[in-house]
């Protein structure tokens, strides 16, 4: 019951997402944050709230070896470190040797890049596009996005517009709620933030 979506602003990095969670059958709105800054890096989750909170509040970010790529680093040092920060705090579990876990997708910004974590076995995806999104939304955000995006509309709307469209577009066909909530990673400074909730339409420029 979520739709988190990422975008890509020359240096900065926009995250955003909506508020409603799920027990069983019955839905409620939430302050828990499904997008946070930790450090200089931006978060934003779907499914699992206590995954979530274990990287809130717990999870320390490896430091960045200089002599490995944003990638390298990534899907090596800061999956491994992730994984073994979500066994400690008993959230996922091993079966014989092997790591898995199909309860979350997370969407990771750090260094002017967008990161896809994927269950089960916590692959790392990028992608060519200015955009990223995950959830129970997702497929109808990225159709948002991908005609915002388009060359015609691109400037109509500032990257904080394309989320609350993109994210509004989901809410009419699956389960999503406002208020949606908005960060801003400076690229400059690394942690910097900028946050916003609102659950109205924002007009284009034109």
């Amino acid at each position: 019951m979520t739709c988190i979506i990422g975008i890509l602003d020359n240096n900065d990095i926009y995250m955003g997402g909506d508020s409603i969670v799920s027990s069983g059958t019955d839905l409620f709105l939430t302050n828990e944050d499904k997008v946070f800054i930790k450090d200089k890096f931006i978060f934003g989750f779907s499914h699992s709230i206590k995954i979530a909170q274990v990287l809130q509040y717990s999870f320390i970010p490896p430091k960045h070896d200089p002599n490995m790529s944003d990638v390298q680093y990534m899907a090596s040092v800061f999956v491994d470190n992730m994984i073994d920060c979500f066994v400690n705090k008993g959230v996922i579990k091993t079966c014989e040797g092997e790591v898995g876990c199909d309860v979350f997708e997370l969407i990771v910004g750090y260094h002017k890049n967008l990161y896809k974590i994927c269950p089960p076995n916590f692959t790392i995806l990028t992608t060519k596009t200015k955009f990223m999104a995950t959830g129970c939304g997702e497929a109808y955000a990225v159709g948002a996005l991908d005609i915002m995006f388009d060359d015609e509309y691109e400037d109509d709307f500032n990257s904080e517009e394309k989320i609350i469209r993109a994210l509004e577009t989901a809410e009419k066909y699956s389960l999503i709620k406002p208020p949606f909530k908005i960060l801003k990673l400076h690229g400059n400074t690394g942690r910097n933030i900028e946050s916003k909730e609102t659950s109205k339409t924002t007009k284009p420029k034109r």
